[in-house]
């Protein structure tokens, strides 16, 4: 369910940031901003700072900032639609019940089916005579009476019509029923719809407020796929939730740290082994989003995946994607072809535990495995370990813990960590191209002029709609950054929204969401913005004139040797002096 824009902006009128801030670390205003300790880092001397007239948080020691949603996010530790509904409540704001979508469905009652559609499922596995079969089954993988409470694991009946008939008892209607994703299309002919999961054990897959939003089923027997999960709705979205965060989340902020495993089992197996702060993904790869989720519990992870080639890549594949959001990664080797499922079946829980304890950091793993891959006899072998290696290197958030793995590489290779380190930069230099993207987006070196005024326009949202109805357009953007942040705006603009929680939402690069905010907590554009932008508006209509009258230049010096016609060089001529005559006007 969308939140509307409108009540967003009522939240933000009527609470100070600064008020809700100030719940969380003492603050001291100093100028035109309030500073204070940082609630997300250890810290003796205040760097953490608020800007409430911005409705802007930024610590200049940990670099994490934001607007008032983002803020009790983090503080909370809570998604974004938790985070409004607590502010909502302090600000004395109803949210209104929007549906999806035209004739679309509620969220509320869309919580209140999976609920009950999981209770019936848990009562079958426990009740019914016909699933036996599934009680069997998970009492030979030694899965507790315990743990399949904790997890209301459940069963589906093998009658793809039994669920239909039971929901249309309930008085759901078959529209709504329809809109769930649990039932396939509709038969011709048939009567109602048949059942996605069916003659499978039930997994219901929470939030982390413990709110069932979708199914995974495990078929018994033969029948496959092995693992189903319910198809993305719209309030589900695989890529956004993890299995078991709502049992984990807790114990993963006691902890400081979370352990990840592969699949559903693997989690109950953890939780039965005490290992309690363990998610999985939900039957697809990690992703980035699900890092962000975790990241607001804790930036420490332990990855424990299956010791098979596709556990393999699943684990390179969370340290890269770890790196990219400064979490550091420890991994956990398990043994060629076995799970932890395996060992709590096999009653190993203790030796699961040992296994658990040997952890070691991420990068220092990979370059064992390189190695012990490729070789390092020759100079090809040391090159194919180097090239495996830089993407994880460049994943690293600074420059410093890259460097540190290079002199790590250069150590194993026994290399100069100045070939490693140039090599690097070589290899950079072509993914760059690439890619075709006008650099890296954490850094910002000399800001091209039309990045430098469209964070100007981010901090001072007033300005954005003089510049669009005449001082540039999109076509004028040559840097990535700034064509993004134009946009941004440009939605923004046409959507009325206000606060750079909203900006920020339609930015993809983290990297420019940070600089964004840095750059609003710095001050660099309170002062005078009106010029600075004028300024800038100068600059790039300066770059665009110079380099017409390049391409005028280089077209009378062809001319000059193709005995052109006197009218046309008279064209180009007068055309030059007018370029001459803007420039001129501009300062140069």
């Amino acid at each position: 369910m969308r939140i509307p824009d409108r009540a967003l902006a009522e939240i933000q009128s009527r609470l100070d940031l600064a008020e809700v801030v100030g719940e969380y670390t003492v603050l001291a205003r100093r100028g035109g901003r309030w500073w204070g300790c940082c609630p997300f880092h250890q810290e003796k001397t205040p760097s953490f700072s608020v800007t409430p007239e911005k409705g802007v948080f930024y610590c200049f020691g940990c670099q994490k900032g934001g607007g008032l949603f983002q803020f009790v996010m983090e503080a909370e530790k809570v998604p974004f639609r938790d985070a409004v509904e607590l502010l909502a409540k302090k600000a004395g704001v109803e949210l209104p019940h929007e549906e999806e979508e035209p004739g679309g469905i509620r969220r509320e009652t869309y919580l209140e089916l999976n609920r009950r559609v999981a209770g019936s499922f848990r009562w079958l596995l426990q009740e019914s005579p016909a699933a036996g079969a599934a009680r069997r089954y998970l009492a030979g993988r030694r899965v507790s009476d315990a743990i399949a409470e904790a997890f209301q694991l459940g069963w589906a009946p093998p009658d793809r019509r039994w669920l239909w008939r039971f929901l249309s008892g309930k008085s759901y209607t078959p529209e709504f029923l329809a809109r769930t994703g649990l039932f396939n299309e509709a038969p011709r002919g048939g009567e109602g719809r048949s059942s996605l999961l069916a003659d499978r054990i039930m997994f219901p897959i929470a939030n982390a407020r413990s709110e069932v939003l979708a199914f995974g089923g495990r078929a018994l027997g033969d029948g496959q796929p092995k693992y189903l999960n319910s198809p993305e709705t719209a309030f589900f979205r695989k890529g956004e939730n993890l299995f078991g965060i709502e049992k984990a989340g807790p114990a993963i902020r006691e902890a400081g740290c979370f352990h990840l495993v592969e699949g559903y089992m693997d989690v109950l197996a953890m939780h039965q082994a005490g290992v309690t702060n363990t998610v999985a993904p939900l039957g697809t790869a990690f992703t980035e989003q699900q890092v962000r989720v975790l990241k607001r519990w804790t930036a420490s992870a332990v990855l424990v995946f299956d010791g098979d080639e596709a556990g393999t890549k699943a684990t390179l594949r969370a340290i890269e994607l770890c790196e990219r959001q400064e979490v550091s990664a420890l991994v956990v080797a398990l043994p060629a072809g076995r799970d932890p499922a395996d060992f709590v079946e096999a009653g190993e829980e203790e030796a699961l535990r040992a296994l658990l304890a040997g952890k070691r950091p991420a990068f220092p793993f990979l370059l064992d495995g390189a190695v012990a891959r490729f070789g390092r006899s020759g100079a090809e072998a040391k090159e194919q370990v180097r090239d495996f290696l830089f993407p994880f290197a460049a994943a690293a958030a600074s420059r410093l813990r890259a460097e540190e793995y290079l002199r790590q590489v250069a150590d194993v290779l026994g290399a100069s960590p100045e070939a490693i380190a140039a090599d690097f930069d070589r290899w950079q230099a072509r993914q760059r191209g690439r890619m075709h993207t006008s650099g890296p987006t954490t850094g910002e070196g000399a800001l091209p002029p039309e990045l430098f005024l469209m964070l100007a326009l981010s901090t001072n949202r007033d300005l954005f709609p003089g510049v669009r109805a005449g001082g540039v357009a999109l076509a004028d953007l040559e840097d990535a950054r700034a064509r993004a942040l134009y946009v941004a705006l440009e939605e923004g603009f046409r959507g009325e929204e206000a606060g750079l929680d909203a900006l920020l939402a339609r930015l993809d690069d983290a990297g420019l969401r940070e600089l964004v905010v840095r750059k609003a907590a710095s001050g660099e554009f309170d002062m005078n913005p009106e010029r600075i932008v004028a300024d800038s508006l100068r600059r790039i209509r300066q770059r665009g004139l110079q380099r017409d009258r390049e391409a005028v230049q280089a077209r009378l010096r062809r001319l000059e040797g193709e005995h052109a016609a006197p009218a046309e060089v008279r064209e180009l001529l007068a055309e030059k002096q007018h370029l001459d005559s803007e420039l001129a006007k501009l300062g140069v």
